[in-house]
């Protein structure tokens, strides 16, 4: 689909992807032509290494403060889990950012937000909304694979939209002429390939059979079991390595280094619905 004119787009994937594929993300260019990517040095910078304790009780303070709304305890702690899979500083970044979580219980008679109108599609598993700069996911579909890609969106706008640079339409356009993509909704555009990848990149491979027996646990999210499973088969660093190792050096490029070395993005805090209300006013009224 076409973004929308506030810059939110939804994705609707193919019949062979539905749900946990489809996501949605703003201010996604067409694909530019394809630029020769150099990677840049394997390692990441020097900095003192910080303890596994102190480590995780930053990434559980950054995520749960980010976290404007779920349904309970368990639920924050589903979230929690999923995005410590990104180091602190991208975690930081996006916090400081104003970026926003919710997470909703549709079942319960909880209303699709304003800002996130493609929840309420049956094939729409999460949406970030750059405008309102607020990620959701209804707590039936919060599984890591839709935290972690979800998460990325907003990490890309954090960085002032990464995903725009000649590097990563040029990937983007070299995997997606060439099939090199570790799930076909990688293929949509360069937000959603950098997204995907990221995912992938972000999931060891001894994480994934674990993952998708959860997932299937938890109903497959209506699907058939062997097209979940296929869906997510190539998830996982390994994979990734070995399917688009361009694509691989990037999104290293942007966990080891991008997040450290580029000035973020000026804060840009969550609207309420309040204040998203306001602003769909104020365009309707100025495109009159």
């Amino acid at each position: 689909m076409k973004p929308l004119p506030v810059g939110l787009a939804a994705a609707t994937p193919t019949a062979l992807e539905p749900r946990l594929a489809a996501s949605d993300v703003v201010s996604s260019p067409p694909p530019a032509d394809a630029d020769t990517y150099v990677p840049g040095p394997a390692s990441a910078p020097e900095a003192a290494p910080v303890p596994d304790d102190a480590e995780a009780k930053e990434k559980d303070r950054l995520i749960r403060e980010m976290i404007r709304q779920a349904p309970d305890e368990a639920s924050r702690g589903e979230v929690v889990a999923a995005l410590s899979a990104y180091p602190v500083r991208a975690l930081q970044v996006v916090h400081d950012y104003g970026t926003r979580i919710e997470i909703y219980d549709f079942q319960a008679g909880e209303a699709v937000p304003e800002y996130l109108p493609t929840l309420s599609y049956a094939n729409v598993a999460g949406a970030y909304n750059s405008k309102a700069n607020v990620l959701g996911t209804d707590r039936a579909n919060a599984s890591p694979f839709a935290l972690i890609h979800e998460f990325a969106h907003a990490l890309d706008a954090a960085l002032n939209d990464v995903s725009n640079r000649g590097e990563w339409n040029g990937a983007y356009t070299l995997a997606r002429n060439t099939n090199r993509v570790v799930r076909d909704y990688a293929k949509q555009d360069a937000s959603e390939y950098l997204a995907e990848i990221t995912t992938a990149y972000l999931i060891p491979d001894e994480r994934l059979l674990p993952l998708v027996e959860q997932g299937l646990a938890r109903g497959a999210h209506g699907m058939e079991e062997r097209e979940f499973m296929r869906m997510h088969q190539s998830l996982s660093n390994g994979s990734l390595h070995r399917i688009d190792p361009d694509g691989y050096a990037l999104v290293d490029d942007l966990i080891k280094h991008d997040i450290y070395e580029d000035k973020p993005r000026a804060p840009s805090p969550a609207m309420t619905a309040e204040e998203w209300h306001a602003f769909e006013v104020a365009r309707r009224a100025s495109e009159a």
